[in-house]
């Protein structure tokens, strides 16, 4: 009874939240121009395209759509991204094909992303901000890995106290083994969105179409990676438990 008390009230949260963040990154003008454009369309073909192919290791699964809801951010500003993240992030999920009784994940995630993009928005806006008053230029670069980072340490942040208060796991950890394989990942997403801005400011559309390669070809890499390790992983387990039964077998005829 008390979990599905919580799959309910979670529903209630994601429209308030979703409009807090909206509503206030629109009164406070963080949208650079009117973005409902072709480019704006293929950075949300990119981001759904990203997020129907995510990387799955063994005990979890990694998708770079922070790598282009931050170019989003950058170009077009805080409400677009949003929005775009919100429907790979909804692709993503639907990728996951959850059990009717799994719906309220949806609602997890995209509270949860609410939060993030919000609060990860606010790290990038003042290190832009703050390089420009130190350095009388803001540094790009270095805001993308400002907001990355955030994004990543409030990401195991979250992911923490959802399972401690809402799955009430009391053994899960704010850093756990995997922790390593995602900073790293997201530290490579830093300059992969920065040259996906670069090219797009440079070249226009085209910038685009070229800058979205390098982000698939690391997704499809990464994943033929982890698909040669589990398959290696499971022929050898297969492989063990087939001597096994030849050992067993031996013994039984002796």
């Amino acid at each position: 009874m008390e979990n599905k008390k919580k799959r309910i009230l979670i529903w209630f949260l994601v429209a308030p939240i979703a409009a807090i963040i909206l509503s206030t990154a629109y009164y406070i003008q963080m949208n650079v121009q009117p973005f409902f454009n072709m480019d704006y369309i293929l950075f949300l073909l990119l981001a759904i395209l990203v997020g129907f192919f995510p990387i799955k290791t063994e005990n979890s699964i990694l998708f770079l759509i922070p790598g282009i809801s931050l170019a989003v951010l950058v170009i077009f500003g805080l409400v677009p991204e949003v929005i775009v993240s919100s429907i790979a992030l909804v692709i993503l999920m639907m990728r996951s094909r959850l059990r009717i009784d799994q719906h309220y994940k949806y609602a997890i995630n995209l509270v949860m992303f609410y939060v993030l993009s919000g609060i990860s928005a606010a790290f990038y806006y003042f290190a832009m901000y703050l390089t420009d008053v130190l350095f009388g230029t803001s540094i790009l670069l270095l805001a993308l890995v400002v907001y990355l980072a955030a994004h990543f340490i409030l990401n195991q942040i979250g992911a923490y106290l959802i399972k401690r208060y809402y799955y009430e796991q009391t053994n899960t950890r704010v850093f756990d083994e995997h922790y390593l394989f995602f900073f790293f990942t997201n530290l490579l997403i830093s300059p992969l969105s920065f040259l996906l801005v670069y090219l797009y400011e440079l070249v226009g559309t085209v910038g685009i179409v070229i800058g979205a390669f390098p982000f698939l070809i690391l997704t499809m890499g990464v994943n033929t990676i982890f698909k040669s390790k589990m398959h290696n992983k499971y022929l050898k387990e297969m492989n063990y438990f087939s001597q096994e039964l030849n050992v067993k077998k031996v013994e039984k005829m002796f």
